[in-house]
């Protein structure tokens, strides 16, 4: 019985630790899902308001984008680089969990480890 505890609780934590990786075009599929996806950094913007907020957009510049990487600025310290300098117009592949917002797919980025540059 003890065994079949810890296989499970094994199973559980290799199968929430990988990330289905997806094409960009298909993300808003996989809301609530865990996943890598690989695409260029169509465009950048960070906001002018008192929160600080980096948007990566992916396929084409917003509005017309496939999907929005969002960098909070309490995550900003994490980075040794500025994301939306230094990201753009690079292929990167993201880890994260698909959220929809404002009928638009999005990937919340917390940590640097999120994002490989290819």
């Amino acid at each position: 019985m003890k065994k079949s505890f810890l296989l499970l609780s094994l199973l559980f934590t290799i199968a929430t630790v990988f990330a289905q990786t997806v094409p960009g075009d298909s993300i808003k599929y996989y809301e609530g899902k865990k996943v890598v996806v690989c695409e260029k950094v169509a465009d950048t913007h960070i906001t002018t308001s008192d929160m600080k907020i980096t948007y990566l957009n992916f396929g084409s510049a917003y509005p017309n984008q496939m999907f929005t990487a969002v960098i909070f600025e309490t995550d900003l310290p994490k980075f040794n680089y500025v994301p939306a300098e230094y990201l753009k117009g690079k292929k990167i592949c993201l880890t994260g969990v698909v959220k929809i917002y404002k009928n638009r797919p999005e990937i919340v980025i917390s940590s640097p480890d999120q994002i490989k540059i290819e």
